[in-house]
């Protein structure tokens, strides 16, 4: 019988999924590289408020569906698996698991990609963007939002109170400024790699292509080692 079955998770620790669990910075962007579209467009006007964040996802869907109206399930599948999972990723996560969290992914990528991703490494919940096909397998113009990456803190305070698990038994790791609303609700946080050498104003800042080491420096943050 394992550790994790013979005592309740007394710890949760969400995860930014692009940039952190992979190597690549966002894996809505990768499938704009394939197709040759561009989103800084319909981006900036999210940014200003222009427009919603349902309406910029919906904006990249159909961009998609305009240079190539057959895209389906599988191509979408084919394009993310080529994505790299950050080093130590297993380890680093079965480590945490082992020593009593709740492991989470928070993000505003592509659920498809934290499905591939959860079948290699098992996280206990999983909360990002999904795309919608018909049943032959198409893409449609619809999606379903989980997460808006400005307000993952909701995300958090979902999951804590879904676990009962306080602030000050939860860790955050991302990678941009839209994290920092997670880094809110946590005890500890670990911004990583940030692309504009951004500092952590909520906790750690740190540049490593690797997450080992990760796990003990959260476990020694909240006083478990």
């Amino acid at each position: 019988m394992s550790l994790i079955t013979l005592q309740k998770r007394n710890y949760l620790a969400v995860f930014d999924m692009d940039g952190v669990l992979t190597t690549n910075r966002s894996s809505w962007r990768i499938i704009h590289e394939t197709l040759g579209t561009d989103n800084r467009v319909n981006y900036d006007l999210y940014l200003s408020g222009k427009i919603s964040y349902r309406e910029f996802m919906l904006r990249d869907i159909n961009d998609w569906l305009g240079v190539k109206p057959d895209i389906t399930r599988e191509f979408i599948l084919s394009i993310v698996r080529r994505i790299e999972l950050r080093e130590g990723l297993i380890n680093f996560i079965g480590h945490l698991s082992n020593s009593g969290f709740v492991t989470a992914i928070v993000s505003g990528g592509l659920y498809i990609l934290a499905e591939l991703i959860n079948q290699k490494v098992s996280f206990d919940e999983i909360m990002a963007n999904e795309l919608f096909f018909d049943s032959s397998g198409h893409l449609l113009r619809d999606g379903k939002i989980m997460v808006v990456p400005a307000q993952k803190g909701d995300n958090v305070r979902d999951l804590q109170k879904k676990y009962s698990i306080p602030k000050g038994r939860t860790v955050a790791v991302g990678d941009t400024q839209n994290d920092f609303s997670m880094f809110k609700e946590s005890q500890y946080s670990i911004l990583l790699n940030p692309e504009d050498n951004r500092t952590n104003p909520y906790g750690k800042t740190i540049f490593s292509e690797s997450l080992k080491g990760l796990d003990d420096d959260i476990l020694s943050s909240l006083g478990i080692l």
